[in-house]
């Protein structure tokens, strides 16, 4: 049995994988003390006896990746493989100009996307951050965009204006909001969907044949429910990225 873990800027998903496939899914925030962080690990994965092997992907930093060090080892007596990026890995060539600057949660999502769709795709990752990312046919990396997420916009606003509140992550029934949260939320969720939209389809003007937009991500079925794109949703992109890798491994 492994543990697949997606080390993001605010919280810890995971997921376990074995011969019959992925499952079940958690996350925690890890945006505590030390004490906090390893009381959530307890919690989350104190019914998991049999890990042989865990597999991750790191962008917050040393700091947590510490953490989960010292509580893998302690508990399983293993330690974390996290996931490099490199300039190719199972077809998908890194386009950016120092492969190392890439984020690895985008490498491995594309990866597992390009994999998955076998022909060029946009991948989408609606999480704390917006990242868009774009394989074509033959598995060439063009590039990709970031954006700010839909918290980050609210707290943007927050930060620059008065009275704003808390954010209230509940999308409006319309378009329009009947109060400053819902204006406030509404107003991010379409600024960022239309934003994909548009990128999507100059991003299919330059690609010849068909691209399959692949949407991922705790954010992504809210801002799909703006979008004019036809989009896959694939809650449990990253986690069949690293289910790769760990089949590498093997």
């Amino acid at each position: 049995m492994k543990l697949l873990l997606d080390i993001g800027n605010t919280a810890v998903s995971w997921a376990v994988a074995t011969d019959a496939g992925t499952g079940p899914v958690g996350w925690f925030d890890h945006a505590q003390g030390e004490q906090g962080i390893n009381d959530l690990m307890g919690s989350a994965w104190s019914e998991l006896d049999s890990i042989a092997s865990v597999i991750a992907v790191n962008v917050a930093g040393d700091r947590i990746a510490s953490m989960i060090d010292d509580y893998v080892a302690g508990r399983w007596q293993i330690t974390p493989r996290y996931i490099q990026v490199s300039t190719r890995a199972f077809g998908v060539t890194n386009g950016y100009r120092r492969a190392a600057d890439l984020g690895a949660d985008r490498w491995v999502a594309m990866i597992a996307a390009y994999n998955r769709q076998k022909q060029a795709v946009c991948v989408v990752d609606c999480g704390t951050a917006i990242t868009l990312d774009v394989v074509d046919a033959s598995g060439q990396h063009r590039g990709g965009l970031i954006l700010p997420g839909i918290a980050m916009m609210y707290n943007a606003l927050q930060v620059n204006t008065k009275d704003i509140g808390t954010l209230n992550v509940a999308m409006p029934a319309g378009l329009l909001g009947d109060g400053t949260q819902a204006c406030v939320a509404s107003g991010a969720a379409y600024l960022a969907a239309a934003a994909i939209d548009r990128l999507v389809a100059d991003i299919q003007k330059d690609m010849p044949g068909s691209v399959d937009v692949i949407m991922t991500g705790g954010n992504a079925a809210k801002l799909a429910d703006f979008m004019s794109t036809q989009v896959q949703l694939e809650p449990g992109l990253i986690f069949a990225g690293l289910t790769l890798f760990s089949e590498e491994s093997d």
